[in-house]
């Protein structure tokens, strides 16, 4: 594990395209009618022990050829490479190794630096994921030229401190607090999902907790304040290809409006900033929440525009206004 605010070096699955449900029992399915065939044949005529050696051979050939075909074949994408399971690829590729991508068949020819080429053949693949896999490809591909491998911080690395304010990585001992936000009927006015029990919030943050610990391109932070917990602050990926993220944040009564939650949301993109490569952060809030929307105005997010149906709460549409945060580097569009 590396010290604080070093990112690792590591590879990161972006994408996994698997193929469909059925087909690996289809290819079951040929090698149990192959032993079939086999016993059939032993049976008819063999006796004794030439018999219980064609069986066992039988045997043999099952277990080799449901080893061998029963597994699902998929197609990988990563940081730095790509490859198949059970396909034509099954050596990772690197992505600076890659001159230029063209569709051809069911799958694209990769053209590679020094003349060679490899044909990344996706017939295992329904149509239709094999045309958003080859999809993302490309845009992996035109990330990685623009921007290098994914590079994201170290999830567990100590949070970061300005004056009286301290990130610190979420823990086992904000429980409590993350239950009290949760169920707290203040918040409902604020918060997407409203009140809930406190077994409903525990089981939520134990969730979280879980995934900010496994790594899962999730990152959440416990806002402190001269040492009081204060609320959460949190940053989601929520497309690894564009490497774009949402933001979160949650502050108890007593510590809003009082600047904390501005400089919260400033010290986690600064964070990110220098210890990651993403493109952009997106956040929002319901229209009528204007200390939130003041708080992402003066963190550095920049608004963009109103949502007439943000989110649908108490039985009607929510306006939300909606604000974005480019990290400098080179502009990506979503379209």
């Amino acid at each position: 594990m590396r010290g604080s605010g070093e990112e690792e070096e590591t590879d990161i699955v972006l994408a996994v395209d698997y193929e469909g449900p059925y087909e690996a029992a289809h290819r079951v399915t040929i090698v149990l009618i192959v032993v079939a065939v086999i016993v059939g044949l032993a049976a008819w005529r063999l006796t004794g022990d030439h018999f219980a050696y064609a069986i066992c051979f039988a045997v043999v050939v099952f277990f080799f050829g449901a080893s061998k075909v029963g597994g699902k074949r998929s197609f990988v994408l990563r940081n730095r490479d790509f490859f198949t399971i059970g396909g034509e690829v099954n050596r990772p590729v690197s992505w600076s190794s890659v001159e230029s991508v063209s569709i051809s068949g069911s799958g694209a020819l990769v053209r590679l630096k020094g003349g060679r080429q490899r044909t990344l053949s996706l017939p295992f693949l329904d149509p239709v994921v094999r045309l958003h896999a080859i999809e993302r490809f490309i845009r992996c591909l035109d990330l990685f030229r623009a921007e290098g491998p994914l590079r994201l911080p170290e999830v567990r690395s100590v949070g970061r401190k300005e004056g009286v304010l301290q990130l610190r990585p979420l823990d086992r001992s904000d429980r409590e607090l993350w239950i009290a936000l949760s169920t707290e009927e203040g918040n409902h006015g604020s918060q997407l999902y409203g009140p809930s029990s406190r077994e409903l919030a525990g089981q939520v943050f134990d969730l979280a907790l879980g995934r900010y610990q496994a790594g899962n391109e999730s990152w959440r932070f416990a806002i402190m304040v001269d040492g009081t917990s204060a609320g959460f602050v949190s940053l989601e990926i929520h497309d690894l290809i564009l490497r774009q993220a949402n933001l979160g944040i949650d502050l108890l009564p007593d510590f809003r409006n009082r600047g904390f939650g501005t400089e919260a949301i400033r010290l986690l993109l600064d964070h990110f900033s220098a210890h990651s490569n993403l493109t952009k952060v997106t956040a929002s809030c319901f229209s009528d929440n204007l200390p939130c929307k003041r708080t992402l105005e003066k963190s550095g997010m920049r608004y963009v525009g109103r949502l007439e149906r943000f989110w649908r709460k108490d039985g009607v549409w929510k306006t939300g206004e909606h604000f974005e945060y480019e990290f400098s580097g080179t502009a990506v569009s979503s379209t």
